[in-house]
C-alpha cells in the first residue's frame, strides 16, 4: 500500500480520536466554569464530527464505499439489536455494581444529559449517525483495507475509542458503550460491512434512551 496513503489513514484516525474533548475545550474557553449549556455542546460536538468526516472525505474519498446489507433481513436484526444493546448496557452496570457490593440503584446513567429539549434529542440522534460514520465506515476502511490490521483487533480498536469518547458520562458508560461498540462493530462486519445496520441499531438505541430520558426528565 502507498505509504502517503498509509500516513493519511494515521492522520484521520489520529484527528477523530475523541471529537467530545474537543467539544469539551472549545466549551471550556468559551464558558470559563459558567454552567454547560447542553444545547450548545451537542451542536459543537456535531458540527465536530461533521469537520472530521468531510475532511475524512477529502482526503480519502475511497473510505466512503457504501455497502448495502447483503440481505434485508440484516435490517431486522439491527431493529431487533436496539433494545438488546440496551438491555445489555443496564446488565453490564448491574454486575459491576454487585461485584463491588453497590446497590443497582446508586448508578444515574448519564444523568446529567437529560434535557428535555427537542435540540438536544435532534442532535442525540444525528451524533449517533456521525459515531457510526467514523467509528465504523471511515475506521474499519481504513484499518482493514490500508493499514492492513486484523479484524478483531479493528472491532476491538474501534470499539476501545468509541467508549473513550463518552469518558465524560463516567466510568460506568465507557465499559457500556464499550460493549455496544462490539455490537455495533459485529453488524457492521457480519453485514457485509453495510453501515445502515449499525446506523439503524445506533438511531433506535439512542431514541428509545432519549424518549425515556425525557419522560423521566420531565415529570413535574
Amino acid at each position: 500500500m502507498n505509504i502517503h496513503i498509509q500516513c493519511l489513514s494515521l492522520i484521520v484516525i489520529l484527528f477523530t480520536l475523541n471529537p467530545l474533548s474537543i467539544a469539551e475545550l472549545i466549551e471550556f474557553i468559551k464558558r470559563s466554569g459558567k454552567n454547560i449549556k447542553i444545547a450548545v455542546f451537542f451542536r459543537n460536538l456535531t458540527l465536530i464530527y461533521i469537520l472530521f468526516i468531510v475532511l475524512s472525505f477529502y482526503l480519502i474519498p475511497q473510505s466512503y464505499d457504501i455497502k448495502m446489507p447483503m440481505n434485508s433481513l440484516w435490517i431486522v436484526i439491527g431493529i431487533l439489536c436496539a433494545p438488546l444493546v440496551i438491555l445489555l448496557e443496564i446488565l453490564t452496570s448491574y454486575i459491576i455494581l454487585k461485584l463491588k457490593g453497590e446497590e443497582f440503584s446508586k448508578v444515574k446513567i448519564a444523568s446529567k444529559w437529560v434535557n428535555c429539549s427537542v435540540k438536544v434529542t435532534i442532535y442525540t440522534l444525528l451524533i449517533g449517525i456521525l459515531e457510526e460514520i467514523v467509528y465504523r465506515q471511515i475506521w474499519f476502511y481504513l484499518m482493514v483495507y490500508i493499514l492492513d490490521i486484523h479484524i478483531i483487533l479493528v472491532i476491538i480498536i474501534s470499539s476501545l475509542f468509541y467508549s473513550l469518547n463518552h469518558i465524560t458520562l463516567g466510568k460506568y458508560v465507557v465499559i457500556q458503550k464499550f460493549i455496544s461498540g462490539l455490537i455495533f462493530s459485529m453488524l457492521f462486519y457480519l453485514s457485509g460491512h453495510a453501515i445502515l445496520i449499525p446506523l439503524i441499531c445506533h438511531g433506535l438505541q439512542n431514541l428509545i434512551v432519549v424518549i425515556r430520558g425525557n419522560m423521566n426528565g420531565c415529570k413535574g
